[in-house]
């Protein structure tokens, strides 16, 4: 699985969907479609920093960066909701809930609406 879809798809896959007391399913389907979510990734982090001045990501901050549209204050209070919900399943152990936020939060939000 490693040689064909990656390490970190192989260890995401393990993670999402994965309850405790549970046994999880597996399948090369499931690891492939985590490939593709860390592809959808690192394209959206390419399209980002082609789209901004470098001094804006080279800056370390932990500001959020002012909103100048309403939709860039739906995406901020919607990453900022995203960031609160995952460190508390983070700080609980629920590493499936945390990876489906952020899943969630990638696919429905940031990709499909806002960019």
């Amino acid at each position: 699985m490693i040689e064909e879809f990656g390490a970190d798809a192989l260890r995401l896959s393990l993670l999402m969907g994965a309850t405790p007391g549970n046994d999880a399913r597996f399948s090369a389907d499931k690891v492939e479609a985590k490939r593709n979510f860390i592809n959808k990734l690192w394209n959206i982090s390419r399209y980002i920093l082609a789209s901004v001045a470098p001094e804006f990501y080279q800056t370390p901050s932990d500001k959020m960066p002012p909103a100048k549209t309403l939709a860039d204050e739906w995406i901020l209070g919607s990453l900022s909701s995203t960031i609160k919900n995952t460190t508390q399943h983070l700080d609980d152990f629920n590493f499936s809930l945390a990876t489906e936020d952020l899943s969630d939060f990638t696919y429905t939000k940031l990709a499909d609406w806002y960019l």
